[in-house]
């Protein structure tokens, strides 16, 4: 229930190996919404401070518009930060996510640090600005709290190119 606005994880199988100053749970498997998820595990280590800290990656392999869903949520709202929309994409992709972040009940995306890497398939976003849109792009995004860079071969409104997003 921390993270009680992201979708819950469903299906989980995995082992748990709790000691006085660490939690550790090794995911094996399951699902996020329709997303499998594939490799995971969440650290928390209790700091000389006594205040716990942790480290949440794990990997899943599915539509783009899930998985942009997925990282919208509260507390983290990643895509809205973008200025993207997860209704504007389609494709697929394998993602792997890491957050970083400490153990408070007022978590905010502030007090989270994260790294995103995917890497995207028959991706396309539609209306990105003025009527431009991509499709048939075979990209990677790299995204972390301060920068989202997307590149690799699409198209644009039909027309091919090579494509650098910042």
């Amino acid at each position: 229930k921390y993270l009680k606005n992201l979708p819950k994880l469903s299906g989980a199988s995995g082992e748990i190996s709790i000691t006085p100053l660490t939690f550790q749970a090794e995911l094996q498997s399951g699902n996020i919404k329709s997303i499998p998820i594939t490799k995971g595990y969440l650290q928390m280590t209790k700091d000389n401070f006594n205040i716990w800290n942790s480290e949440l990656n794990f990997q899943g392999v599915g539509d783009n518009y899930t998985i942009l869903e997925i990282l919208n949520h509260d507390p983290l709202n990643i895509v809205d930060k973008f200025g993207i929309k997860p209704y504007q994409v389609s494709g697929i992709s394998l993602s792997k996510v890491k957050l970083e972040f400490p153990v408070r009940t007022d978590l905010n995306l502030n007090m989270i640090d994260f790294s995103i890497s995917s890497r995207l398939e028959k991706f396309s976003v539609r209306d990105i600005y003025n009527n431009l849109s991509l499709s048939d792009a075979e990209m990677v995004l790299q995204a972390s709290k301060k920068n989202l860079e997307n590149f690799g071969m699409g198209k644009l409104n039909n027309v091919n190119a090579n494509i650098l997003w910042k």
